[in-house]
């Protein structure tokens, strides 16, 4: 045989090996996967080669989008989350569907999510994100796993220490200060209608610009408007079947989505640059005790410096991820505590008592918020309801046995929040109605498991700015409370929606009247 003729045979090998290997993982492991489960007496929705139950996820979410609910109603797993209402009524509480090719195991048993988010073996890790969503979200500390997970956390734990937190409120106080300044400015008749979710998106970029990055607030903000931009490509593409390779072709979508992604990028760079060139001697890090400087004093161009390192790529990547998982979230928190506090007037009316008793007209410091227990309550019980991540996923890395169920290698594991949240099994008859009273002993004595609020997750990996998040968040509702009433306003639609994080579809309009 001549050199053409083994150049042939070795080519038909390779395209053999190579359609084995796309029906081994296109038809082969689809059906393994469901006997597998089938087998435990988990059923689900069948699989379509490629897309497995998308196209289900989008018919059905498409109908719920042109639906709103009753604004005096709580009980909004319907609307947000479709499909799995659907599927849960036909296949139980625990179910297998697929997200294209991901087999997806959809679970709502709290001590089976506390197993697995209190692993430290590395088992349960987090699942690779699509394309899309690692250039929205950065591949920080919320999306990678193992050593450099690790590694990141480490560095970035001091940044989020309670002794530096509180040296920020007034800071959030500043920010929070000057855009209600601007609500009273502008106010007609003493009253104005304020659409506040994209006021507080806008202030959470001003709060978390200044924590992370300093004096550069303003560079900062550039880079978060084109990020913003970013999560809606993400969350527009998020049941779209996704083919591998995809994210390489030169279509439009994918040439807006680099543009986009290279600006935030340069945009960072120049701050990192900056803030290199100019050191600051004045401050225990010299580089700022904010994030950014934490991150940049562990640069890998530091050799003599002990401890773990970062290379300049990485430090750009956490700082889009402290904006992602920051502002959305905490945005979205603030958006539905001031729905809640307009349909629940009467704790719009206790909490600012308690708001007045505790700090007057003053702005609030770290030690005055710590005494605002009703504000406290109000805050869990408004994140039990609305929380803004309303599932947390984590796929086995090997196979593994949780509870009474076998759950095969790279299965991906989504712990439906919303669902242990709403649950009267553990929170009671009255499990979808506002009722921050609940909290009145804790968060471990409210519901009948200990873990069945998992706001921040659970175990290693809780939200390393869950403090920042929640004096962010106290801070701007004190000022408000001290400074205006609020009530929705007519034209509001009780609509909220998962785009990546829970969201009103089309806003929150209230009427903010200057309090006398």
């Amino acid at each position: 045989m001549g050199y053409l003729g083994m150049i042939i045979v070795a080519l038909m090998v390779v395209i053999v090996f190579k359609i084995l290997q796309v029906c081994r993982i296109v038809v082969w492991r689809p059906y393994a996967v469901t006997k597998c489960f089938r087998n435990q007496g988990i059923m689900g929705p069948s699989y379509s080669i490629l897309s497995g139950s998308l196209c289900e996820m989008k018919k059905l979410r498409r109908v719920a989008m042109g639906t709103a609910l009753n604004a005096n109603s709580h009980d909004i797993t319907e609307r947000v989350i479709p499909h799995f209402t659907t599927w849960s009524s036909q296949y139980g509480e625990t179910f297998l569907y697929w997200y294209g090719l991901q087999p997806r195991l959809y679970i709502s048993d709290p001590e089976l999510a506390k197993h697995i988010l209190s692993n430290k073996s590395n088992i349960f890790v987090k699942p690779k994100a699509r394309p899309t969503a690692e250039i929205f979200a950065g591949k920080g500390l919320p999306l990678i796993n193992g050593l450099d997970w690790f590694r990141h956390r480490k560095i970035a734990n001091p940044a989020f220490s309670m002794d530096k937190l509180k040296g920020m409120v007034q800071g959030m106080a500043t920010c929070t200060v000057s855009m209600l300044d601007n609500w009273k400015n502008h106010a007609d008749d003493q009253c104005r209608e304020i659409e506040v979710h994209g006021e507080f998106k806008r202030l959470m970029a001003d709060i978390i610009a200044h924590t992370a990055f300093g004096s550069s607030f303003v560079a900062g903000n550039e880079a978060f408007k084109a990020q913003l931009q970013l999560q809606q490509r993400c969350a527009a593409s998020s049941t779209d079947t996704f083919i591998p390779g995809s994210q390489y072709l030169p279509t439009p979508s994918n040439i807006h989505i680099w543009k986009l992604d290279r600006k935030v990028k340069e945009t960072l760079k120049s701050i990192i640059d900056g803030r290199l060139n100019s050191p600051n001697t004045g401050n225990s890090n010299r580089y700022g005790d904010d994030l950014l400087g934490t991150m940049i004093d562990a640069l890998d161009i530091f050799q003599s410096r002990s401890g773990p390192k970062l290379n300049m790529e990485e430090i750009i990547e956490e700082c889009k991820a402290f904006f992602v998982a920051g502002h959305g979230t905490t945005a979205s928190f603030l958006t539905w505590i001031v729905f809640l506090l307009c349909k629940h007037s009467e704790w719009q009316t206790k909490l600012r008592e308690e708001v007045l008793k505790e700090c007057g007209m003053r702005i609030p410091d770290a030690d005055m918020l710590a005494k605002l227990k009703l504000v406290n309550m109000v805050f869990l019980e408004a994140l039990r309801l609305y929380c803004p991540v309303i599932r947390l996923f984590r796929q086995g890395s090997e196979d593994t046995k949780i509870g009474n169920l076998m759950i095969p290698r790279d299965t991906c594991i989504e712990i439906a929040l919303i669902e242990i949240h709403r649950s009267e099994k553990y929170w009671g008859q009255d499990a979808k109605e506002f009722n921050p009273l609940r909290f009145i002993n804790g968060i471990s004595q409210a519901a009948k498991h200990p873990n069945a609020l998992l706001e921040f997750g659970f175990g290693p990996r809780t939200c390393i700015g869950q403090n920042l998040a929640m004096l962010a968040g106290k801070t701007t509702i004190t000022l408000i409370l001290q400074r205006f009433s609020l009530s929705l306003a007519p034209e509001y639609k009780h609509t909220p929606v998962d785009n990546l994080l829970l969201e009103p579809q089309f806003g929150l309009p209230i009427v903010a009247k200057p309090f006398q």
